[in-house]
């Protein structure tokens, strides 16, 4: 995260791969709720997912047994919705 942060402060722009990396960091230390918060952060960028990011969230998802969230990834409007409600 500390790289990243710095990217940021440097005006260096992440995209797909920046963000699915540090997702996949965060199913690694089943950080699910950071996880959600990296992709909405991602899309709010304007950076589209793409099938890594897409399987890192859903295998964030399996590693914190919410196998539910893991099955509405792929659907993009149930998905936004879902991560909203999570964050609230």
């Amino acid at each position: 995260m500390r790289l990243f942060k710095r990217m940021k402060a440097a005006g260096i722009r992440r995209n797909e791969w920046t963000y699915s990396s540090l997702i996949n960091a965060c199913a690694k230390g089943k950080q699910l709720a950071l996880a959600l918060e990296l992709h909405r952060a991602m899309l709010t960028e304007g950076i589209p997912s793409n099938t890594v990011t897409f399987n890192t969230l859903i295998g964030a998802c399996e590693k914190c047994s919410e196998w539910r969230l893991a099955l509405q990834v792929p659907s993009g409007a149930a998905w936004a919705g879902e991560t909203r409600a999570r964050r609230e």
